[in-house]
């Protein structure tokens, strides 16, 4: 990924509200802060979300597999205003452009995904 511009500022969990609503804020706090690693890529995700999708609701949920409890990831939850073949389209350029270089320790508990239907 490419040097993040968000450097200068502070990157904390409470920030994240700011930018992003939460499905279960107890969960997912609590997730990131047993991995800091992913709180910085939040916040460098902004501005690559932003510019595919600049009004869409952005939202954290916690996940785990209920076969497999060890299992477990956060969401990042794009809810577009798009239709959903076109909000999909854009989900693979943002992929392209940006995440796919993600390191496999950060991909391997984040993954960001198009929804329709969330509420928060």
């Amino acid at each position: 990924m490419p040097e993040s511009i968000l450097t200068k500022r502070p990157e904390t969990i409470e920030g994240l509200e700011q930018f992003y609503g939460y499905v279960d804020k107890a969960q997912v706090n609590e997730f990131l802060e047993q991995n800091q690693l992913l709180v910085p890529v939040l916040y460098e995700a902004l501005p690559h979300l932003r510019k595919f999708f600049p009004a869409a609701q952005l939202l954290l949920e916690y996940w785990y597999d209920y076969e497999n409890p060890k299992w477990v990831s956060l969401f990042a939850i794009i809810v577009p205003t798009e239709e959903p073949e076109k909000a999909q389209e854009k989900l693979g350029q943002f992929e392209d452009e940006w995440w796919l270089d993600a390191p496999t320790e950060i991909s391997e508990k984040l993954s960001f995904s198009v929804e329709y239907g969330h509420v928060v």
